[in-house]
């Protein structure tokens, strides 16, 4: 059977990108407290497993059939990362990150932590999509969905429960250690594995809902994951704030509508998504910096939905130019070599 590209997949990438703007400039920090909370470190948690279920959902089956096809992803995402670390060099380099690190602190920082905030998403992403192929490739189904589980619970304890854990000793102790190698648990190990592996199944056994019944279930779900962040938030329980126990089926459910509603496919938005993802912290910096130089922080960034606001328009141009160009670029070359070839004959 033919794959079926699902195009609303597409539009998905650029909204779950503009959530991560969100989620690092909070738009709602000087109008409300908890309604900023609930937006940027709820709400928005959706963005990351969106991106990661839609890699699943491309990869992974095509992955279990060909080795290959994985070893080609990984060297993809080996190279944006590596762009990434160079971009970023230069904001490090000013704040002096690199010079109190040690060599196995910057061995973490690169295969782990990463070396700008939203970085971390790259290892992970590898550590993840690996760990997932090698569940999958050699354990039955079943057993496969169980270790995903576990393994998200056990991130769960670490992240937005880990309020539970005190007083118990023994699990202070494993998580002590666990915080050591990765400083979260919102990582390849804990974190991505289930939401990829959602992705697959996603594609494998093409699930369907009633339209009416499905946008219930999102809507439930949501409701569901605002009040369990808002309950642990006020109970002081969370170490992180990335991942939610209704997180989980407020994703299968989200996706499950994007899969069964198809639109227009718009694969330059593959890169723009990118793009925005790599690049919304330089804009976000550089509004800061060029606010405290004209004095103006009143109105660019005390006012977060105007910093919000800006750095969204900026990033979203900036990568929509960059994309433009890009495609200008190779068409030329195309158009040179098409005219050789036409010679030739």
């Amino acid at each position: 059977m033919k794959d079926k590209k699902i195009l609303t997949l597409d539009k998905a990438r650029l909204i779950s990108a503009c959530l991560i703007i969100m989620v690092h400039t909070m738009p709602l920090a000087s109008i409300n407290g908890k309604a900023s909370f609930l937006l940027s470190e709820v709400f928005c948690r959706i963005a990351v497993p969106l991106f990661l279920m839609i890699t699943g959902y491309y990869i992974m089956k095509k992955s279990l059939k060909d080795k290959k096809v994985l070893i080609d992803y990984t060297k993809r995402v080996l190279i944006y990362y590596v762009i990434s670390i160079i971009i970023y060099l230069p904001i490090n380099i000013y704040n002096g990150v690199f010079s109190s690190l040690t060599f196995l602190g910057l061995l973490k920082e690169l295969l782990i932590t990463g070396t700008f905030y939203h970085l971390w998403y790259f290892p992970a992403l590898i550590l993840g999509i690996w760990i997932t192929y090698f569940i999958l490739k050699n354990m039955k189904e079943k057993q496969a969905s169980i270790i995903f589980v576990i393994l998200f619970m056990i991130g769960l304890l670490g992240d937005s429960y880990y309020g539970l854990l005190n007083g118990i000793s023994l699990l202070e102790n494993i998580y002590g250690v666990i915080f050591k190698i990765f400083d979260y648990t919102r990582n390849g190990l804990f974190y991505v594995p289930i939401f990829l592996y959602l992705g697959y199944l996603s594609n494998s056994q093409k699930l369907k809902i009633e339209k009416k019944k499905n946008i219930i279930l999102i809507i439930v779900s949501l409701i569901l994951m605002l009040i369990e962040g808002y309950l642990l938030h006020s109970q002081a329980y969370q170490e992180h704030t990335s991942m939610y126990l209704f997180l989980v089926p407020l994703m299968i459910f989200i996706f499950m509508y994007l899969i069964n509603n198809p639109g227009k496919e718009e694969k330059y938005l593959r890169r723009v998504s990118t793009v925005i993802y790599i690049i919304h912290p330089w804009f976000i910096v550089l509004i800061v910096k060029l606010s405290s130089l004209l004095k103006l922080n009143k109105y660019l960034t005390d006012n977060t939905i105007i910093h919000f606001l800006l750095v969204l328009i900026l990033t979203l141009s900036f990568s929509f130019i960059f994309e433009y160009l890009l495609e200008k670029a190779p068409k030329k070359k195309l158009n040179v070599k098409s005219k050789k070839g036409k010679n030739k004959k």
